[in-house]
């Protein structure tokens, strides 16, 4: 007859599995302004309602060093986004992203996103004045407080077919609180061992061993999905047979398909990269985890750094094509994330840290899309692209410009980087530039749209349009 004791001890198995902190949820309501691609027939018309929630993790860590920028990045099955728009439901699961920028403007972005659906919302306050340090709220910011209340959608299929919402968030409140599994660790820590045992003590051996073994399979992690590759640090050096990989690095993708760190991975030398996209259709979940170099760069911008090498964090030969990096930290390398040429590039809530060359480089490329991500403290140019989107992303402290694209440039804050803060083509609107050492924002002419932009204390000035033909309205100050 198994002992009271084994039974309780193997109650112990269910603790990692039970206990997390707690739970927090959320709900917000939105009211859609535009509607500007629906490929997907989704039916979704201007006016229509939106309501939604997010749940997160309250212990989740920050994984951004600096003093006032905060990323906390919650992972796991109960966290993500559910907005219902009009008679649609979308939903996120699996992880999900809050930003908080603690500076001369306030920030609050949350995110959940894979490489076909992003639902995010954007506050904003000009003022700086909503938050006092950029640890994460475990109430609902005021809404009031904020200029800005933006909510935005983005599906895509696998054909590129896509449907874009943007909105204004109308409420953010607190979910009712609801029981956490935390609350009942010691409850089935020793009443489910002690069924087993009582269990044991009717029957026979065998369904003691069956009740354990259960109990195992409850409390064992689970490390892949099926149709995921799992990328870490023993499958690089070993190689990685489904991705046509040999060992070492780089982990070079030879194979289309979805790809997921499960650990840290770190280079052995600055001339090396971590991983090589060789193929097209490609999806990197970092996953939370970090790609790390040994580069160290000083200064704020940042004046040097060494060793300077060529080994990039992310690399893409070029023109491949439909390739999605999300969730994770590139540091300490020659360059964060390279990819020339190319269609449908989406790089979304990463954090490009001290890095000798660019933080995100996406240069000739047709529709990318860099959303939501802290670049910080790089040797050259922040985030410099092509043609797309550019939106959401804080860049600062980097040595050259903060941002440098061509497209839509939306939603970013630039902040001390040692050349311009924002430079462009396109629409450029809704940004907030302060303390570059050339001009805050930059804009050539003609045919481009600078709207709604805000700068001061750049020392070369704070709004610029080059030429003439720009459209410009509601700057501050004005151009």
């Amino acid at each position: 007859m198994p002992k009271l004791s084994t039974a309780l001890l193997s109650g112990a198995l269910l603790v990692p599995w039970l206990a997390h902190a707690d739970l927090v949820t959320f709900n917000f309501t939105a009211t859609v302004t535009q509607v500007p691609i629906d490929d997907l027939s989704t039916g979704i018309q201007v006016g229509d309602a939106i309501t939604g929630d997010f749940t997160f993790d309250s212990a989740a860590p920050d994984l951004v060093p600096a003093s006032s920028t905060g990323s906390y990045l919650s992972t796991g099955p109960a966290f993500g986004m559910t907005a219902t728009v009009g008679a649609m439901t979308f939903s996120e699961s699996g992880q999900l992203d809050i930003g908080i920028l603690n500076s001369f403007v306030d920030q609050y972005a949350v995110t959940a996103s894979s490489a076909m659906l992003t639902i995010e919302l954007f506050l904003q306050n000009n003022s700086g004045t909503s938050f006092n340090s950029d640890a994460l709220p475990l109430s609902p910011p005021l809404l009031s407080a904020f200029g800005q209340r933006d909510f935005h959608f983005d599906e895509t299929d696998a054909f590129g077919s896509e449907t874009q919402v943007d909105g204004r968030i109308t409420a953010l409140s607190a979910a009712q609180p609801v029981p956490e599994p935390s609350s009942f660790v010691l409850l089935f820590t020793i009443a489910l061992p002690l069924a087993f045992w009582r269990l044991a003590r009717r029957r026979n051996s065998v369904q003691w061993i069956t009740g354990l073994l259960l109990l195992g399979a409850l409390a064992a992690p689970i490390y892949a999905v099926d149709g995921v590759i799992l990328i870490n640090q023993n499958a690089a050096l070993a190689g990685i047979p489904a991705a046509d990989d040999a060992p070492g690095f780089p982990v070079t993708i030879l194979v289309s398909g979805s790809y997921k760190l499960s650990s840290n991975l770190v280079v052995p030398d600055a001339n090396t990269t971590a991983i090589l996209i060789a193929a097209s259709n490609v999806t990197i979940d970092m996953n939370g985890f970090s790609i790390t170099g040994p580069v160290q760069c000083i200064g704020f911008p940042v004046t040097s750094c060494s060793p300077f090498a060529n080994g990039v964090g992310i690399s893409g030969l070029i023109d491949r094509n439909n390739i999605s990096i999300f969730n994770g930290t590139i540091q300490g390398m020659a360059g964060g994330i390279n990819l020339n040429g190319g269609k449908h590039i989406r790089i979304e809530n990463v954090h490009a840290v001290n890095n000798a060359g660019d933080g995100i480089l996406v240069p000739a490329t047709i529709d990318a899309r860099v959303l939501s991500c802290t670049v910080s403290e790089n040797g050259g140019v922040g985030i410099s692209g092509g043609g797309g989107v550019i939106s959401g992303n804080t860049v600062n402290g980097n040595g050259s410009d903060g941002i440098n694209a061509d497209g839509t440039i939306t939603n970013n804050v630039a902040e001390s980087n040692g050349g311009k803060g924002i430079s462009g083509f396109g629409v450029i609107t809704g940004n907030y530039a302060q303390g570059n050492l050339h001009q805050g924002i930059f804009a050539s002419c003609p045919f481009s749209t600078v709207v709604s932009n805000a700068a001061n204390g750049n020392a070369g000035g704070d709004i610029f349009t080059s030429g003439s033909g720009c459209t410009r309205a509601n700057n501050t100050p004005a151009p």
